[in-house]
């Protein structure tokens, strides 16, 4: 009997220490898929902020970043055609792809808008190269559309628009966090996108001073913008 109870004893204490065991894996997996949920939806160091108050109001001003807006030209004619699953698949090759170059050129993706890419570097980390690093990213993005052409059999043409300058960065919503990034510069962005020629990149004056002495450029004509005064811009010329 002291042997059975005993047996029993130790088995109960098994028993309990593999439930708490099973509890804490589970907490812990489900803490480090909440975390990995933040880090995909905002950039580390907001991320960081969030989680240890999710109450705090973040909201930042960056004398100088580069905003990039890309679209895929004829897109919404085109996609009309396709089932919802492709469409849904194509897009997701297209703006994975796009997420990667943006990692490696150190530039922060904000959003997708439809079928149009948007970008950021200069925020909300600083970093001197911002509108060096877009630039560079808009080239492997235009070459990347050219191979997602030949891979996919679709016409993936982008037109990009690039603008440097002051913004202000932060997190709206409570119930659907995003983090944006608002000014004048993103307008110029946006605008010089819509206005521009499919296949090239075209860039603000302020972008063009920045980043002359890298990269080779066409002058374009000058473009009126909600808002603000006529600019001169200019083409990448590559």
């Amino acid at each position: 009997m002291k042997q059975l109870y005993a047996l029993s004893a130790i088995s109960i204490i098994l028993i309990v220490s593999l439930i708490v065991w099973y509890a804490f894996t589970i907490a812990a997996d489900a803490e480090k898929r909440s975390e990995q949920l933040l880090l995909n939806i905002f950039p580390p160091r907001i991320a960081d902020e969030l989680r240890y108050n999710p109450d705090i109001s973040i909201a930042d001003r960056f004398d100088e970043a580069t905003v990039m807006f890309a679209d895929i030209v004829g897109f919404t004619e085109m996609s009309s055609a396709m089932e919802p699953d492709e469409l849904v698949a194509l897009l997701n090759k297209i703006f994975t792809e796009f997420d990667s170059l943006a990692t490696k050129h150190k530039a922060e993706k904000i959003k997708t808008i439809g079928d149009e890419y948007m970008a950021v570097c200069g925020a909300p980390d600083p970093d001197e190269n911002h509108a060096k690093r877009i630039m560079n990213l808009a080239i492997d993005m235009l070459l990347a559309s050219k191979r997602l052409t030949k891979e996919t059999g679709y016409p993936l043409k982008l037109r990009i628009g690039v603008a440097t300058g002051p913004i202000t960065a932060g997190v709206i919503g409570k119930t659907k966090f995003e983090y944006d990034v608002w000014a004048t510069t993103v307008n110029i962005a946006s605008r010089l996108q819509s206005i521009g020629t499919t296949g090239r990149v075209h860039v603000s004056n302020a972008t063009y001073i920045a980043t002359k002495k890298h990269f080779q450029y066409e002058k374009a004509p000058k473009a009126k913008m909600k808002g603000v005064a006529f600019q001169q811009t200019w083409y990448l010329d590559a």
